[in-house]
C-alpha cells in the first residue's frame, strides 16, 4: 500500500512541479511583452539622458520674483496716482509762460505817416542808431561792456504797454537810474517764470492784481531823462541762485511765431531801408530778434 501511495505523491509533486515551471515562464513571458511595449512608445529620437532625467519644467519670471521677493498683496497693488488738483499744480509751476503779443504793437512802415505801428520812423538817438536792440546786443559804455538780456523797443514816450499772459503781478518796483518803473508778473503764483517790463510809468496796476491778455499795464517812459522816445524792455526769466533771462520770442505763442517773425523781419528791413544803412546782422540770430536764446546773470 505504501508503494503506490508515495508513487502517487511523488506524480503529483512533479505535476505540481511542471505547473510551476509553466506559470513561471508564462509570466516572464508576461513581462518580457510588457517591456518590449514599453520601448516601442518611446520615439526612436528621444536621448536616453531625456528618459532617464526628464527635465522638469521651470519657474515663471514673476514667480521666481516672488519667492526670491515674497511680497503682501497691498505692496503688490499700483500706486495710486496723485490727486488731480496736485497733478495740475506740478504741471502749471513747471510750464514756461505762453506769451500772446510782446507788448506793443509791430506793423509794417507807413511812409505816409512814417509810423509802423507804435514806432515812429524818426531819425533819433536810438544806441547804435537800432530802432530795436535785439536780445544779448552788445553795447559798451563807461561800466564796460554787457549784452542786454531783454529786447528793447524805441517808441514814443507814453505808448501804452500790454500784457502778453493772462497772470497776476508778482512785482512792482522803482528803478533809480532811470527814475521809472519795473513790472513782474506770472501765468500763476507758483511757478519760477517771470515776464517783465522794464522802464515804463503811469502804472495802472498795482502788486496782486490780476490782468489779462491785452490789459493795459503802463506807459513807456522817457529813456533815461530824455523825452524823445523811450525805451521799453520785455523780458522772460527765472529766478534763483543765479537769474536766467530767455529769447522771448521763444516763448510766443506757436500759431503766433510764424506771424512775429515776419513783424519783426519787416521792422528790420523798413528801419535799415529808412536809415539807409544796414544795421542788423539777422544772419546771427537764433531766432527773431535774439541773438542769444538765454543769458546768466550773476
Amino acid at each position: 500500500m505504501n508503494q503506490p501511495i508515495r508513487q502517487a505523491q511523488g506524480k503529483q509533486g512533479f505535476s505540481q512541479l511542471i505547473v510551476i515551471v509553466i506559470a513561471t515562464l508564462v509570466i516572464g513571458a508576461g513581462v518580457g511583452g510588457f517591456l518590449v511595449f514599453r520601448e516601442k512608445k518611446i520615439p526612436s529620437s528621444e536621448k536616453v539622458e531625456d528618459v532617464a532625467n526628464p527635465i522638469k519644467p521651470t519657474q515663471s519670471p514673476t514667480q521666481s520674483i516672488q519667492t526670491s521677493n515674497p511680497k503682501t498683496q497691498s505692496e503688490l497693488k499700483p500706486k495710486s496716482a496723485p490727486p488731480a488738483s496736485l497733478q495740475k499744480t506740478i504741471i502749471e509751476k513747471d510750464k514756461p509762460p505762453v506769451l500772446k503779443n510782446l507788448g506793443i504793437n509791430i506793423q509794417p512802415w507807413d511812409k505816409t505817416t512814417n509810423r509802423a505801428g507804435d514806432f515812429e520812423f524818426k531819425n533819433k538817438n536810438y544806441v547804435d542808431n537800432k530802432i530795436f536792440t535785439e536780445f544779448a546786443h552788445k553795447i559798451v559804455n563807461d561800466m564796460g561792456e554787457k549784452l542786454l538780456p531783454e529786447i528793447g523797443f524805441n517808441v514814443p514816450v507814453g505808448t501804452k504797454v500790454v500784457s502778453p499772459i493772462d497772470g497776476v503781478v508778482t512785482g512792482v518796483g522803482f528803478y533809480e537810474p532811470s527814475q521809472d518803473y519795473i513790472i513782474s508778473m506770472k501765468t500763476n503764483e507758483s511757478t519760477p517764470w517771470i515776464v517783465g517790463f522794464e522802464h515804463i510809468y503811469n502804472m495802472r496796476i498795482k502788486v496782486g492784481d490780476r490782468v489779462l491778455v491785452g490789459q493795459e499795464l503802463a506807459e513807456v517812459s522817457p529813456s533815461y531823462g530824455k523825452t524823445e522816445f523811450g525805451n521799453v524792455e520785455i523780458d522772460v526769466w527765472t529766478g534763483g541762485h543765479g537769474i536766467i533771462k530767455y529769447c522771448p520770442f521763444e516763448f510766443l505763442d506757436e500759431s503766433l511765431k510764424l506771424i512775429y517773425k515776419e513783424k519783426i523781419n519787416q521792422l528790420t528791413k523798413d528801419w535799415e531801408e529808412f536809415i539807409g544803412k544796414d544795421v542788423y546782422k539777422q544772419e546771427n540770430w537764433v531766432a527773431p530778434g535774439c541773438l542769444l536764446d538765454k543769458i546768466i546773470e550773476r
